[in-house]
Order: structure tokens, then sequence, then C-alpha cells
């Protein structure tokens, strides 16, 4: 009786659905955080607000970070993504209003629209080298926004990934390539590290 009712309670567990603090999916050997629920496999101290997503779940991977995973965590103080993660998606940390401080890897490529709009408290950030797309409102209505340095080349973007983040300026290294007097409407200048 006990064993069929563990078969049961497992076939009632959603596809791609698992542990206590966050839902996941497998695809081609690798996982896609798809939400986060505030606790603990994805190791965080509750009392600080940190989140350090973990490099790999059952041994695969963690690659990608879906649309809206973390959205609207207003716990959410500092993340750091782990060095597989490839792509962040559209809405992943919208309204986290206390977000300061996220680790964003070198594996990172594409970064989704309004992947960290409303986070009103962040107010500087680097964008790694190997960022190639900046997604439609990216770091819109962040007015705390200063300082964004990218370690790379212009990536290509929408026209307002800063909307409203008026306070912010956009700072590249002297050997990378195309840069204007602006990018996504906010003033740059030459990163002087």
């Amino acid at each position: 009786m006990r064993m069929l009712l563990l078969l049961l309670l497992l076939l009632a567990v959603p596809a791609g659905v698992q542990g206590q603090d966050y839902h996941y999916m497998t695809n081609n050997s690798t996982i896609a955080i798809v939400q986060y629920i505030w606790g603990g496999d994805v190791r965080i101290n509750r009392s600080r607000g940190v989140v350090e997503i973990p490099d790999k779940i059952n041994d695969l991977p963690v690659t990608r970070i879906m649309d809206g995973a973390f959205s609207a965590c207003p716990q959410l103080i500092n993340v750091t993504i782990p060095n597989r993660v490839i792509s962040i998606g559209s809405g992943a940390f919208w309204s986290c209003g206390r977000l300061a401080n996220i680790t964003i890897p070198d594996s990172v490529t594409s970064i989704g629209n309004v992947a960290f709009a409303f986070c009103t408290n962040l107010t500087s950030i680097t964008i790694p080298k190997n960022v190639t797309y900046l997604g439609d409102q990216a770091f819109a209505q962040c007015p705390n926004l200063t300082t964004v340095n990218f370690q790379g080349n212009a990536p290509s973007r929408r026209v307002d990934v800063f909307t409203n983040s008026t306070n912010a300026t956009i700072y590249y290294l002297p050997t990378t390539t195309g840069w204007g007097k602006t990018f996504g409407g906010r003033p740059t200048a030459v990163w002087k590290q």
C-alpha cells in the first residue's frame, strides 16, 4: 500500500518540476531554471537575501535562466550566476526591487527583454565580454543604476535598453569596438580600470 501511494505521488508531480526551491527542466543534458522558490537548494542565506545558483543539478550543468525565473522576488539582494549559464531570459530578474549585486559570468551571451527592469536598488553591473545581445528594456526603470561596465564589443540591442534609467553611464574598454557617444540612449565613456 505504501509503495502504491508513493508511486501515485510521483506520478502527480508535473514533468520538469524538481526540488523544493526551484522548478527546472532538462533539455539536451543541460538544466534550465524555470522558476525560483525562495529557499534551500539554491544555497540561500535568507536573512541576507543571498542566492548562489548551483553549477549543476543532478550532475547536469545549469546553462539557462528562463523567462521570469526570479521575477518579483522582493527578498533577493545578491545573486551569483554559475559559469556555464549562457542566457538570461526575458524578465528573469524583473522587479527584484532590493537586488543590489549580481555576478554575471563570461559564459553568458544574451540577456533578454526586461531581464533586470525595475531592479530599483541596482547601482552598477558588469556585462561580460561574450554578451552579443541585450533585449528591449533589459535595464529599464533602474533609477539608481549609475555604472554599466562592458567588457566586450558593443552587443546588438534594442533601442530602449535603459528606459528611465537616466543616471546610467555606459563604460567600455578602449580595445573594444562598436561604441559611439551613446549606447541604448545613455552616454558612453572609456572604462579606465
